[in-house]
């Protein structure tokens, strides 16, 4: 994906890589500020904003750099929208997995 937008858009090699580092480092603070305020604002809220973010972020990839001066910015402000949304999904989606009254949770069908 990211090649593609090397191609398309003439973003160098090192700035695809800062948009994958951007990407770690969102998700990671992501994760620990979900789990901070989880228990705060409740569970629910969350993953819906997690959820909406993630979306947003990803139709973002296709949709920013043709409405952004610049695609660099436009793709990492998809990136940074999505990693967010992706880092809570992570974060909170298991508890929730391991509080369903299933008796074969890692069971594949």
């Amino acid at each position: 994906m990211f090649l593609t937008f090397q191609g398309s858009f003439g973003i160098p090699l090192d700035r695809i890589t800062l948009l994958i580092t951007v990407n770690f480092l969102v998700q990671l603070l992501a994760d620990l500020a979900s789990a901070k305020f989880a228990d705060r604002i409740g569970y629910r809220p969350l993953i819906i904003t997690a959820h909406i973010c993630a979306a947003v972020g990803l139709a973002g990839l296709g949709i920013f750099p043709l409405i952004f001066s610049d695609p660099f910015t436009a793709l990492l402000v998809s990136v940074v929208i999505y990693a967010a949304g992706g880092g809570i999904i992570e974060v909170l989606i298991s508890p929730i997995v391991e509080a369903c009254p299933i008796t074969e949770k890692n069971r594949r069908q």
